[in-house]
């Protein structure tokens, strides 16, 4: 995953300081986006029920919602390396 792959490269070249803060960061970056997607698709899943569909688009929701963090994660790791 190149979220995980920038992450990485970025806390391997900090220094002691900055590299617990860049570990917690990203712990709770993932657990954010976790919960966040959980949320996204737990409404999807009500807002089918309500249209009395089946459900079966969720995992594809979720899949969207994560790709989405991913993508605006990896902006602000770039935004990072580069001011470091």
């Amino acid at each position: 995953m190149q979220v995980e792959k920038a992450n990485s490269a970025l806390v391997k070249g900090a220094d002691n300081t900055r590299r617990p803060m860049l570990i917690a960061a990203h712990e709770a970056w993932r657990d954010y986006r976790m919960k966040q997607c959980g949320v996204e698709l737990d409404l999807t899943r009500i807002q089918h029920s309500r249209n009395s569909e089946n459900g079966t688009a969720a995992p594809s929701y979720e899949r969207s919602c994560l790709i989405r963090l991913n993508d605006t994660r990896l902006i602000d790791l770039n935004a990072l390396s580069k001011r470091s």
